[in-house]
């Protein structure tokens, strides 16, 4: 499925990398990827060491969290989610997530 992108190019591929406690679900850190129709996918490899990356340089312990990888456009805008442990699987938290946009 392809999505237009601003300035009219157009999106090949989303995905996403939650960083996410075991034991409660709690995801402490996301991480999406935008790739533009011609250019090369990373991994998913590259994409979760990246996301591990940036939760290190926010404070986060990365080593003490898992991975999920999911389709971003599951999430519905305005809800907050966490991962089931037993399932691995988004599931919304009931509580009111940030503005679409926000970096929260």
């Amino acid at each position: 499925m392809q999505h237009q992108a601003r300035g009219g190019s157009t999106i090949s591929a989303l995905r996403g990398c939650a960083l996410f406690e075991r034991p409660n679900g709690t995801i402490r850190h996301i991480h999406r990827v935008a790739t533009i129709a011609g250019a090369e996918e990373i991994s998913a490899k590259e994409m979760e060491a990246r996301a591990r990356q940036i939760a290190a340089e926010a404070g986060l312990d990365e080593g003490r969290l898992e991975a999920l990888h999911f389709d971003p456009r599951a999430m519905e805008a305005g809800q907050r989610y966490r991962v089931d442990p037993a399932s691995r699987r988004l599931t919304p938290s009931g509580a009111p997530g940030p503005a679409r946009g926000s970096r929260d």
